[in-house]
Parts: C-alpha cells; structure tokens; sequence
C-alpha cells in the first residue's frame, strides 16, 4: 500500500491573533504567557500558575453560598497532588517508584507491592510536609484509594469499612475544618512550593501547564 503523510496546514495569522488573546487566568493571555516562556521568566510564571490554581480551585468553592465536602475534597485531592509534584520537580505522577526510592515513612507496608503510584506518594509526602495534615499520614495509601481515587474515578467514596473509615468519622468536623483550612490558605501553602519550583532545573514549565489545564 503506498503511504500517505498527513498535511497540517499553517494557522492563519487572524487564528493565531484569536489564540493569542485567549486568557488562561485572568491576567494572563497565551500571547504574555509565551513571552514569560520565551523569556524563561520562573517568577512570573509560578505567580500565573498560582493565580491559574486558586481561579479554577479555590475562588469558585470559597465564594459559594452552597459549599459541598465532596467537591472540596475533589479540588483539594487535585491541588494536593499537583503542588507535591511542584516540590518534588515531578513533570507528571504517571510512572510507578520502587519502594527503595521513597521516604522511609512512605513506603508500601506489603511486601508484595514492589512499585508504588507516583500519585499515591504524593499524597504521602504532602501529609507529612505539613503539620496541619498529619493526623492523615499514616492513613495515606487508604485515603489515596478510598477518598482520592474515589470521588475522582467513581464520584463517591469507597472502602466503607476498616479502620480508615472510622478513623474519618471520628474526625469529620476536623477534616471538614481541614478542607477549608487547605482552600483558605493555598496561598501559604504555595509560598512553600514556589521557591523550590522557581529552582528547578530540566522541569518544563509548559508541561505543568498542560496538566492543569
């Protein structure tokens, strides 16, 4: 069969103006996002991410008059997850980590699981990061399953029994407490990411973009 190679055709330049102009938070359009891109400008580009995270995340929960835990648990395991990847200089949480590559305090208790989610782990070293969280840490890996994967893949949580479970029932007020605390302060808690982020080296920032898109 004779092969055919795939045409595609140039944008025309009032495309590319119309793309241009396209804002992707509320101060920054593509055209001054590619301008801080081209210009390797960290700062500029870590404080548009941030404003990006708080405008799809944050502001739409805190300003409802008919706040859900659900939908505050879902932005919150997002945010979670993207800010340790930020830290950690994680281009994505797609691969898996052997055991012997994690914190001592994350690693797998079972000895048969031989590689852990990337994206479990990050929700380990978050809770452990931070005190406010650290009630959660030893329950890290059923929260990834149970609440995480949960409301993210079945919109609604899972593991109804075991020890977890009760462990959040005899918290809820403190977890309720917990998601307002992480949605309020986003700011505190990216102050402590951006330094780190702004540092590092080999992490393509348009990659990061894409995944908050």
């Amino acid at each position: 069969m004779k092969k055919t190679s795939t045409v595609v055709a140039p944008i025309s330049p009032s495309a590319e103006k119309d793309i241009n102009s396209v804002r992707l938070s509320s101060s920054v359009t593509v055209e001054r996002y590619r301008a801080m891109e081209l210009a390797e400008d960290r700062n500029g580009l870590a404080r548009f991410i941030h404003e990006r995270l708080v405008e799809r995340y944050a502001l739409p929960l805190s300003l409802s008059c008919r706040k859900n835990g659900f939908s505050m648990m879902a932005a919150s395991c997002l945010l979670i997850e993207t800010l340790e990847s930020f830290y950690r200089g994680w281009g994505d949480t797609s691969n898996r980590m052997k055991p012997s590559d994690i914190d001592p305090t994350c690693r797998p208790v079972d000895p048969k699981r031989t590689t852990v989610s990337m994206s479990e782990v990050a929700f380990c070293y978050f809770f452990q990061r931070f005190s406010r969280f650290a009630s959660l840490q030893p329950f890290a890996q059923p929260f990834y399953v149970n609440v995480r994967c949960g409301i993210l893949h079945q919109g609604e949580t899972a593991g109804g029994g075991g020890s977890f479970a009760k462990e959040l029932c005899s918290t809820q007020i403190n977890m309720l407490s917990t998601l307002k605390y992480f949605l309020k302060k986003l700011d505190l808690l990216w102050k402590s990411t951006q330094p780190l982020y702004c540092r590092l080296n080999g992490m393509t920032i348009s990659g990061s973009i894409s995944r908050t898109r």
